[in-house]
């Protein structure tokens, strides 16, 4: 099984095999269950994901009126590389 921009994906509909473009959102959920993780563990841990960035956002929004759209993106944009870059360096996967 390939996954790529156009290759045959899994019988999903019974079907059978079909050539089709995926989303960019499809794609890693599809690979790791292509790469034999369950497809409950995929699955909880894109709606972790879902969950924490609603929560994050819902949070985050009601101070966005107290500081102001402005600094509240500055600040929303900051929050977002930092932890991005901490994950990448916890994570030990660009590390020489």
């Amino acid at each position: 099984m390939v996954i790529g921009e156009q290759g045959p994906l899994p019988d999903i509909h019974g079907k059978g095999p079909q050539d089709v473009r995926l989303r960019l959102g499809e794609r890693p959920p599809l690979y790791l269950v292509a790469l034999g993780y369950p497809v409950l563990y995929v699955t909880l841990g894109v709606f972790l994901i879902v969950l924490g960035n609603v929560t994050l956002n819902l949070f985050l929004a009601s101070y966005e009126a107290r500081v102001g759209r402005r600094w509240f993106l500055v600040f929303y944009s900051l929050l977002m590389a930092s932890s991005s870059g901490a994950a990448l360096e916890l994570s030990g996967a660009f590390t020489s």
